[in-house]
């Protein structure tokens, strides 16, 4: 498939070999999952959960999540992110657990789901949660728990690679490589109970590596998708599981 793409039979057999060499260097992602059981665990529920990002922010671009600081990526990114972790779920859980979007939470709720008015901690929504107001109308969207998710990513490499043109044409020419990781902390809150029922973290690397030799070759870890991926496997497990189970750390 490479060696079709090749222009001349000069470069064809080069980058052909180039590209079995340099895919022994393109590291599969890897993914860690942890669970962090509370007091109150996670029941299985038919009840609707909310998937909601993070939005105390910090000068400094971090986010505190629970009383945790965690470097956050803003903006389309967290965007991108939130829908892929809806999609999975979707395809997955949606049979056995109710998903609302955010934004229609966030409105049903307003002001106190605001940015500058979200709960960061147990304590400050035990204090939201005892306002009869907020009760009633969580109880009328049939919400059981709300899902806070924070991420962040991370990554160093080598930028090998040169490019240039000429009256004789263009290309590129070298090695380079990226190392990437991606994190994600979720907190889920059971707000009928007012109590944190647990917290689930993932860890996903991999390295993308990219070689030209005038036509660029790209192997590309896809750390966020499959750290999407990991932490949606493991939310649904524990939403849909029998009562008290959680999945085993890794």
């Amino acid at each position: 498939m490479i060696a079709a793409s090749c222009p001349s039979r000069t470069f064809r057999l080069l980058a052909c070999l180039a590209a079995i060499l340099v895919s022994g260097c393109a590291v599969p992602t890897r993914t860690e999952v942890s669970f962090d059981p509370a007091p109150q665990s996670v029941q299985a529920t038919r009840e609707a959960v909310v998937l909601f990002p993070s939005y105390v922010e910090h000068g400094n671009g971090a986010t505190t999540v629970n009383g945790q600081s965690n470097s956050t990526q803003q903006g389309a990114g967290e965007a991108d992110f939130m829908r892929c972790l809806k999609n999975e779920l979707e395809k997955n859980v949606s049979h056995r657990v109710k998903l609302i979007d955010a934004a229609r939470f966030q409105d049903a709720l307003f002001p106190w789901f605001e940015p500058t008015h979200a709960p960061s901690n147990v304590k400050e929504l035990e204090a939201l949660l005892a306002r009869p107001v907020v009760r009633q109308r969580i109880a009328a969207l049939g919400v059981r728990y709300l899902v806070n998710i924070a991420g962040s990513a991370a990554s160093d490499g080598f930028p090998g690679m040169i490019c240039g043109a000429g009256y004789g044409g263009g290309g590129c020419l070298g090695l380079a490589w990226e190392n990437k990781t991606h994190r994600v902390h979720a907190v889920i809150w059971d707000v009928v109970q007012g109590t944190q029922s647990g917290a689930l973290s993932t860890k996903t690397s991999g390295r993308s590596v990219s070689f030209a030799f005038v036509i660029p070759i790209i192997f590309v870890a896809d750390t966020k998708g499959d750290a999407c991926k990991a932490l949606a496997s493991e939310l649904g497990r524990l939403l849909v599981d029998t009562a008290g189970a959680a999945p085993d750390n890794r």
